[in-house]
């Protein structure tokens, strides 16, 4: 699929006016296939958009958990925090309470430590929210 989207003139590179790529898309619809012939192609996994939100930020807050992987394997920094909330994807899973993104998360050895800017840690704001996802920062 690499080759053709090179073929066909595809710009794995390109960004929408507020700094999307097609791999934030992918990684939003859980598109795994394209994701994979994107970054092939050359998309770069780290690039944000204007809120700061990468592709992998994406995939956590829709709770896209195959996008998630995918950027994991890719290399994506699972840290990364956007630049308008601080937000990290763990945060963005703790957000949605989504249980399983948060413990493939964790067992990636994900920062737990990391502070959004409302000076909340992702447990800190499981906490605060009253979300059964508690459980899994006590392993």
């Amino acid at each position: 699929m690499a080759k053709l989207l090179s073929a066909k003139g595809a710009d794995a590179k390109a960004r929408t006016p507020n700094g999307e790529t097609v791999l934030h898309a992918a990684a939003m619809i859980e598109s795994t296939s394209l994701m994979t012939a994107l970054i092939e192609a050359g998309a770069e996994i780290s690039l944000a958009n204007r809120d700061g939100e990468t592709p992998l930020h994406w995939a956590a807050t829709t709770g896209t958990f195959l996008a998630v992987k995918a950027l994991a394997d890719a290399g994506a920094d699972l840290n990364v925090q956007d630049a308008s909330a601080g937000n990290t994807p763990l945060h963005a899973a703790v957000s949605h309470d989504d249980i399983v993104l948060i413990h493939y998360l964790i067992s990636k050895s994900v920062r737990t430590d990391l502070r959004n800017s409302a000076g909340l840690t992702a447990l800190e704001l499981a906490k605060g929210r009253g979300r059964g996802s508690v459980k899994l920062f006590e392993r």
